[in-house]
This record gives C-alpha cells, structure tokens and sequence, in this order.
C-alpha cells in the first residue's frame, strides 16, 4: 500500500469520527449554547411609555387582550387592575377592588387570557377560584360581579397558567410540602372538571423544579425556563421531549443565590427569554434580568438581546410587532419594536 492510499485512508476514518462525534451540541434532543453569545445592543429601540392618570405599584405584570393592555398591580390597595389602549398606551381606567366581598380579590394569583371571547381570568387564592371577567364590562360597571370559572383543587393550586380552552389550558402547579417548601410542576389543566395532570417529561439532573413557562397553541408546544439552572426545555402538550437547551453555565446543582432565567414567552417565531446569567446581588437576591436570550421554535438558539433596562416582565403585541416591557426603574412601562430586530441583528 503506498504511503499516498494509507494517508487517503486516515483522512476517510478521521472523517467518519468527525461526522459522529464532531457536533457540539450532541444528540438532538440535547442542545448547547456557545461559550460566548452572539449579544446584540437594542438599548435605543427601546421606548419608554408616558402613562398619564394614574400611580402605578412597584410591582406590576402586562397582559394583552383585544386592543387592550392589562397592568396587574398585585400591590395596590385599591384597584388591582388597571387597562390601557395598547395602541397609544392611553389610560382607560382602574377595575377589580381589593378585598374579601363580592366582585372584590382577597389574595390577588395572576391573569389568563381568552383571546376568542374576549374575557381574561383572574385567580384569587384567597377565595381558591378563578374568576372570569369582561373587560368592557368592568370598565363600565363600578359594581361589576365576575362569574366564578373554575375552582382549585385541595392541596394544589395553580401559580401562573395560559389559557388555550376550556377542557386544555396549562398551569404551573404548586404543591406545598412542609412549612415552608414547595413542588412545582407543568400541568394540563381542564377549567371544567378542575382537573390538574402533570406533563410526563422530568429531567432526570434537577432535584428541585422552579420555572416559568410558555404555550404556541400554534404549535403545541411548552417552553420551561428554570430560575436557577442554565437551562431551556422544550416539550409538546403531551409532556414529549423536544429538546434541553443547555447554557454555558449549566450545572444540575440547584443554587438559590443564582438566577439564570425569568419570564419566557413565543413571540411571533420566536422564543423570547429573560435571562439574569447566573446573577446575584450582594444580598443574595437576583437582580432583574436586561437581557433576552432569543431562539427559533426548534430551540436553535439566535441572539442575546441586551435592553440596558431591568426587566421585571413583558407581553407580546403581534399586531404591533412589539414586546410590552415593564420595567424596574422610573420609567415603569415601555416597549421594545421588534420588527427591525433581525436586520439590526445582521449590522
């Protein structure tokens, strides 16, 4: 054999283990992000939203529905909901008194949107139930008595959850445990029958579970963002693994002095992501994220998006081709315009 063929036959072996092994990211249900990310700056499209005729709490939360924007103030003492236009942000008024009588929350939980009927669910886990209610209707009504949508289960109840139907929505299922600790699973959750099941899928590393989560009805799929573990899970509705979008700093070690990511939700194609990077103050509590890891629907992650801006929550305005932002600091609301972000991406 001459010394050209056995160099032919090296090069082809070399090959064929480069072709098994060679991809980074392994199995295709097992994805890992590059050591460094590909950080875009949108400080500038960011714009902060002037929000005239009323005090907004320290804490509040957007939701969309219909040509509305919700703020949650889950601090007030008054009003627990306040509605905007979402078109020019123009104040329409409060709605949903504090306290324990009728048409009143005693224990404000979060809010679920019925986009095809027009009426979004609020939770009161003073009163264990979900109330439904209309948004025009309590605008116009000051005395304005919800209908009762459902009821929680003895033991569990849901924390955050996204509508799709009546008999499928999903939920974040808290399940206290002793004093003080709790179990949190993704559930399906049937608003007729109460009716809470756990999706299937459990990584196999991860001792104690805390996320947020998001549902494409479009696609049938979940995304799990864990708080304290560098990791994205994608699952279809039936709790199959799609895939674990792992982070450089991954580990299954469970730490609550770090906080990797916040809030995730589908925009549009794609997956947005808040996300801390591992970040803790000197306190010990993490500090609200400025940055949105963005991927595709298969988990293929895009861009790290870096606002400048402390992220406590968003929503997503299809029609207006922008992300609803609420903020940590003096500006309170504003909105980050998406629909140049990928040519911005490419500059």
């Amino acid at each position: 054999m001459t010394k050209s063929s056995i160099m032919k036959r090296w090069f082809y072996l070399l090959w064929l283990v480069a072709a098994g092994t060679g991809c980074t990211c392994g199995p295709e249900t097992e994805k890992h992000l590059p050591g460094r990310e590909r950080i875009v700056d949108v400080r500038e499209n960011v714009v902060p939203i002037q929000v005239r005729g009323v005090l907004l709490g320290e804490v509040i939360r957007p939701y969309l529905i219909g040509e509305r924007l919700l703020i949650l103030d889950p601090l007030s003492e008054d009003k627990l909901i306040h509605l905007f236009d979402k078109n020019d942000f123009r104040y329409l008024g409060s709605a949903v008194p504090r306290g324990r009588g009728p048409g009143e929350i005693a224990n404000v939980g979060r809010i679920g949107i019925d986009e095809a009927e027009r009426v979004f669910y609020l939770s009161d886990h003073g009163k264990q139930a979900v109330f439904a209610y209309d948004p025009d209707s309590v605008l116009a009504d000051p005395f304005y008595v919800p209908k009762v949508k459902t009821a929680f289960e003895k033991g569990r109840f849901p924390g955050r959850y996204q509508y799709v139907t009546d008999t499928l929505s999903f939920a974040l299922v808290i399940e206290p445990t002793g004093n003080s600790g709790y179990r949190q699973s993704l559930a399906r959750w049937n608003l007729v029958t109460g009716e809470m099941t756990p999706l299937k899928y459990v990584h196999p590393e991860i001792e104690r579970k805390r996320i947020d989560f998001a549902v494409s009805p479009e696609r049938k799929i979940c995304a799990e963002a864990y708080a304290h573990h560098d990791l994205l899970t994608l699952c279809t509705w039936d709790g199959d693994l799609i895939c674990n979008v792992y982070g450089p700093q991954w580990t299954p070690k469970t730490s609550n002095r770090e906080t990797h990511y916040g809030q995730v939700a589908f925009c549009g194609d794609r997956i947005f992501a808040l996300y801390a990077g591992k970040a803790a103050s000197s306190e010990g509590r993490a500090n609200h994220p400025t940055r949105f890891r963005v991927f595709d629907a298969e988990g293929r992650y895009l861009r790290t998006l870096e606002t400048g801006r402390p992220v406590t929550g968003f929503c997503y305005d299809p029609e207006n081709r922008r992300i609803v932002l609420t903020l940590g600091d003096a500006d309170q609301l504003a909105y980050l315009d998406t629909a140049g972000l990928d040519k911005l991406a490419e500059e």
